[in-house]
């Protein structure tokens, strides 16, 4: 259950980096589409303004020109003024074509890439013009007036139109490509809005998952410390029975070996191991149900008398064992079990019956210096108990000395 957890953190955590990746690099994307379009939004109107400028003066200049070849046609019959006339006609000239060239130089083909050849077309018109207004002062007072109807006019009609077309169409052509950057950042700005949508949406879903997978966790995490919980009382009580007899609920002989382990190496302990001879024989003439509900009695009697001054063990069918709580003398011990032994010996009713039977024992008053593990202390022990059983005696022994009931 961790481990499937688990999986659905790091399967949320891997969605998780992919949308934030994919945020990211929409992000990236535009930014970069911002700056692309800004930068080149910037140059190209610059460069429709400064283009602008540079047609606008080519045609100022060129009314410049019409105004003093009409002073020049006035004052046809003053010479200084011819002179002075003409003299301007070619500053004026000069500096349109500083300014043509200028105009040249601008690149506006994103804005219209056909202007500069209808620049070009003009420019010719220009040039006639500029042509036949450098004859003008080869001709009399008399017959510049005729001149200028004749080859001035109308070379400078076309002059100024197809120039005036020039302007009027960059004007228009700025226009439309102001419109043409207006719709660009548009769909620019709703690509945006529309990836900044996208990436609160993810991020909001990302949110409400992650919420969901702690959630789930957080069940599974529960879920886990309940069977966790189960499993340990299962354990504990796995053990409880394995250290228990199930029949009179007394400690085994496996917990009397788990609880002396280390204490025989350290302390002195005083115990006794009591045996009903009869047992067998009393099973054999009223049952094996009849010695189960003696030796529950008994176990009942025994818990509820001596519990505070020994620990008590169900060490074998017929066999109990008494381990002394605290700090006794030897009198004292004897004392304990003589109180013990009686009763054991006491009747025990079932099923109207009054059960007495005989009991053997050995009292075993062990030091720490013996040194002796659980395994060699219950040989020993043993080994007087079968020399009793053998001998058919009804007493209790203890190590190195007898005493009878």
């Amino acid at each position: 259950m961790k481990k499937t957890a688990g999986l659905q953190k790091e399967d949320g955590l891997k969605v998780y980096r992919f949308i934030s990746i994919v945020f990211a690099v929409l992000s990236i994307i535009n930014i970069g589409a911002v700056i692309v379009t800004f930068r080149s939004t910037g140059n190209n109107l610059f460069y429709a303004e400064e283009a602008l400028s540079h047609i606008s003066k080519i045609e100022q200049y060129l009314q410049t020109t019409n105004e003093e070849v009409l002073n020049i046609v006035i004052n046809k019959n003053d010479p200084t003024a011819v002179t002075a006339g003409v003299a301007n006609i070619e500053s004026e000239f000069k500096l349109l074509q500083e300014e043509a060239e200028t105009f040249r130089g601008i690149d506006i083909s994103r804005i219209d890439n056909t202007i500069k050849s209808d620049f070009d077309s003009a420019m010719v018109s220009v040039a006639s013009y500029r042509s036949a207004l450098s004859k003008i002062q080869n001709y009399s007072a008399f017959e510049i007036e005729n001149y200028y109807r004749s080859n001035i006019e109308p070379v400078r009609v076309m002059a100024s139109n197809d120039m005036r077309n020039v302007v009027e169409k960059q004007s228009s052509s700025t226009n439309t490509f102001f419109h043409k950057i207006a719709h660009e950042f548009m769909f620019l700005l709703l690509f945006m809005a529309f990836t900044m949508a996208v990436g609160l949406n993810s991020i909001n879903y990302m949110k409400r998952k992650a919420k969901k997978a702690n959630f789930e966790i957080e069940v599974n995490k529960q879920s886990a410390r309940a069977n966790a919980h189960k499993a340990s009382h299962f354990r504990e009580k796995a053990m409880e029975m394995a250290y228990t007899n199930v029949l009179t609920d007394l400690k085994n002989r496996y917990a009397l070996e788990k609880d002396l382990d280390e204490r025989l190496k350290t302390e002195n302990i005083i115990l006794a191991f009591f045996t009903y001879d009869d047992f067998h024989e009393m099973t054999t003439s009223y049952g094996r149900d009849f010695g189960d509900d003696f030796l529950i009695g008994m176990s009942d009697l025994i818990k509820d008398t001596y519990s505070e001054q020994f620990e008590i063990y169900h060490t074998s069918s017929n066999e109990f064992c008494f381990v002394v709580k605290g700090s006794v003398t030897k009198e004292q011990a004897d004392a304990m079990f003589t109180q013990v032994i009686q009763t054991l010996s006491t009747p025990i009713e079932i099923t109207k019956l009054k059960i007495s039977l005989n009991v053997s024992g050995c009292v075993y008053y062990y030091s720490c210096s013996e040194r002796l593990n659980t395994n060699a202390l219950f040989v020993k022990i043993d080994k007087v108990m079968k020399k009793m059983r053998m001998r058919n005696e009804h007493r209790v022994m203890k190590i190195n000395s007898v005493y009878t009931i």
